[in-house]
C-alpha cells in the first residue's frame, strides 16, 4: 500500500507541474452543458464526464446523466470519483461537453451503458463485462434527484491453476446516490451501493457488501472545485480510499482532475454543433472482492486489486451513441485470500477497454 500511495502522489504531482492548457486556435462557444456525474475505481469506477455519470469508476471511475432543470455548475463535481461501484471503467466517460446542449430525457430513465475490458500479458488474465442503467427521481427538490443505478459486472479469470482461481465472479449492485446542497458553494455527494459479490456457486453472507462514500465539494468558481471525502469499500484488503483534490476547467476544451484516487486530464481536439472528440490520460484503482468456493468446498473471500494508467479516446454526440476506447498499463497487482493459502503478486499487464452509452 506504501507503493500505491507513492504512485498517486507522483502521478497527481506530475500532472500539476507538467501540464499547461494549450492555446485555443479558434473561438469556442461556452454554453454550459446540463447534467450530472456519478462510475473503477475504478475504477471506480469512474464513473464516471459535460457532466458524466463514472459509479466508477473505479474508476473510477467514469455515460451521461441529465436531470431536467439542473445546471451544470450544481451537479458536475465529484461524480467521477466512484471506486466503490466500478473499479474498471467509470472514469472513461467523464469528459465535459463544451458546446452541445444535450436533449433532456423524458421520464426517470436517463441512460444505459455497456463496458468491456481485457487485461492480459501475465497470469491471471481478466475479461470484464459490465452493464448498468441510470434512473433519476425527484426528492426534496427537482434539481437534486435521487440517482439509482442497478449494475451487473461479470469477471472471467484466465489461469493460473495454482493458486486456484474461480473461472468467473459476478457483481450485482444497486447504487443509490444523492447530491445535497449546503449553500455558499458547498454540497455533499452521498451514496451507498449494496451488492452481491461472489462466484454464485454457494450461498454465504460473505457475498454481501455495503460500500458507501461521502464527498464534500466546494465550488470556489465555475472553473475551480475542491473535493474532500472518503470512500468505504467494505473489502478485506482495502477498507477505505480517501478522496481529495481539485477539478480545474480553465476553458471548455481542457479539464484537469487533480484528485485521488482518479487523477485525469482531458483535452477536446474537435467539436461542432453535433459532437465532440476527446483525448485523456488517467490513473485508477482497479479490482474487486468476491466470496468463492475453494477446492474441497471451503468458503473463502478472493481479493484482487491493481493500479491502472490509461490513455483514452472518447466521442460524445447529440445524435448517436457516446463511445470510448482506451489502452494502458496495469501494475501493482495483488491476489490474496481471506482464510486460505494462495496469495501472490502477478506480473504487470496491459489493458484494453471500450464502452458505449445510449
Amino acid at each position: 500500500m506504501v507503493r500505491t500511495a507513492w504512485f498517486w502522489v507522483c502521478l497527481t504531482g506530475g500532472m500539476a507541474l507538467g501540464w499547461a492548457p494549450p492555446a485555443v486556435a479558434q473561438a469556442v462557444p461556452t454554453t454550459p452543458a446540463r447534467g450530472a456525474t456519478a462510475g473503477t475505481l475504478p475504477p471506480p469506477g469512474t464513473p464516471g464526464g459535460a457532466v458524466v455519470y463514472q459509479p466508477g469508476a473505479a474508476f473510477p471511475a467514469s455515460g451521461q446523466f441529465f436531470s431536467p432543470g439542473v445546471p451544470q455548475a450544481q451537479l458536475q463535481p465529484a461524480g467521477y470519483l466512484d471506486p466503490a461501484v466500478d473499479h474498471a471503467g467509470e472514469n472513461a466517460a467523464q469528459a465535459p461537453l463544451p458546446v452541445q446542449q444535450e436533449p433532456e430525457p423524458e421520464g426517470p430513465w436517463q441512460q444505459a451503458r455497456w463496458i468491456t475490458a481485457w487485461v492480459s500479458g501475465s497470469e491471471p488474465g481478466l475479461v470484464e463485462q459490465k452493464w448498468d442503467s441510470t434512473w433519476a427521481f425527484p426528492t426534496l427538490s427537482r434539481d437534486y434527484p435521487l440517482v439509482i443505478t442497478p449494475g451487473f459486472r461479470w469477471v472471467f479469470f484466465k489461469g493460473p491453476d495454482r493458486p486456484h482461481l474461480p473461472a468467473q465472479a459476478l457483481d450485482l449492485t444497486l447504487d443509490l446516490r444523492w447530491i445535497c446542497p449546503l449553500g455558499g458553494g458547498w454540497m455533499l455527494d452521498v451514496a451507498v451501493t449494496p451488492g452481491l459479490h461472489s462466484d454464485f456457486q454457494q450461498e454465504t453472507s460473505k457475498a454481501f457488501r455495503l460500500p458507501g462514500r461521502l464527498i464534500a465539494v466546494w465550488e470556489q468558481s465555475p472553473q475551480l472545485k475542491w473535493l474532500l471525502g472518503l470512500t468505504y469499500l467494505d473489502r478485506d484488503d482495502v477498507q477505505f480510499l480517501p478522496v481529495a483534490g481539485v477539478i480545474w476547467t480553465p476553458d471548455p476544451c481542457h479539464r484537469l482532475e487533480l484528485a485521488v484516487p482518479k487523477p485525469r486530464y482531458a483535452w477536446c481536439y474537435y467539436q461542432d454543433a453535433q459532437l465532440s472528440r476527446w483525448w485523456y490520460v488517467a490513473g485508477e484503482f482497479g479490482g474487486g472482492s468476491w466470496a468463492v468456493e475453494r477446492p474441497g468446498g471451503q468458503i473463502d473471500v478472493l481479493n484482487y486489486y491493481d493500479i491502472r494508467l490509461v490513455l483514452g479516446w472518447e466521442q460524445k454526440s447529440k445524435t448517436a451513441w457516446n463511445a470510448f476506447v482506451e489502452a494502458g498499463y496495469v501494475f501493482g497487482r495483488n491476489v490474496d485470500y481471506l482464510n486460505g493459502p494462495g496469495d501472490f503478486e502477478p506480473d504487470d499487464a496491459a489493458i484494453i477497454r471500450a464502452g458505449l452509452t445510449f
